[in-house]
């Protein structure tokens, strides 16, 4: 409690080595406690230390089998670091949790994407717009995307022309209609 004390006020203080150097002393002694490997990802978040944060994440992904916040986290910023492979592994991870949860779908659709699979990220935004989402235009928009790159151009079109009838002034779905079919 003490340790915990003492790195929540170096935090604070913005003393971010002396707080990490406390929970990787604390991680050390008790290297299964989760509570000292979020410390550190705290302090590696704060220090910009983004490939530490995300082994500390995957630390405590191995620590809780349950935690689909941390493998959802994980599969965002591997995403954005343009790291299609990771972001695939802890998406399917995610789906592993809860298969009904359709954001996990978009998710792992997304890192197929990144990784030029097309067809079976198609089949998982598909599966998502079953699990029918509050939201399934932007869903649907990134079928169409995948569905172009795939050379897919007409199913494309015929998605993208269903959203422009629901909203004509729909600005992804007009900008991905330009992408279908570029203005002359």
């Amino acid at each position: 409690r003490v340790v915990d004390l003492l790195a929540d006020l170096k935090m604070k203080d913005g003393q971010l080595d002396e707080a990490e150097k406390l929970y990787q002393m604390a991680h050390k002694d008790d290297p299964y406690h989760t509570k000292w490997i979020a410390g550190l990802a705290r302090v590696h978040l704060r220090q910009k230390n983004t490939a530490k944060m995300l082994e500390d994440l995957a630390m405590i992904a191995a620590n809780d089998a349950d935690d689909l916040a941390v493998r959802r986290t994980l599969t965002e910023r591997y995403l954005a670091a343009g790291n299609a492979v990771e972001a695939e592994k802890w998406a399917e991870e995610c789906l592993q949790i809860d298969v009904y949860d359709a954001g996990a779908h978009v998710l792992l659709g997304d890192a197929l994407t990144a990784g030029k699979k097309f067809a079976p990220a198609i089949e998982e935004y598909e599966t998502a717009l079953t699990l029918q989402p509050p939201k399934p235009v932007p869903i649907q928009l990134k079928i169409a995307e995948a569905r172009l790159d795939f050379g897919q151009r007409d199913k494309a079109k015929v998605i993208v022309d269903e959203i422009l009838k629901a909203d004509p002034e729909h600005p992804e779905a007009k900008a991905l209609r330009e992408r279908i079919e570029p203005a002359k």
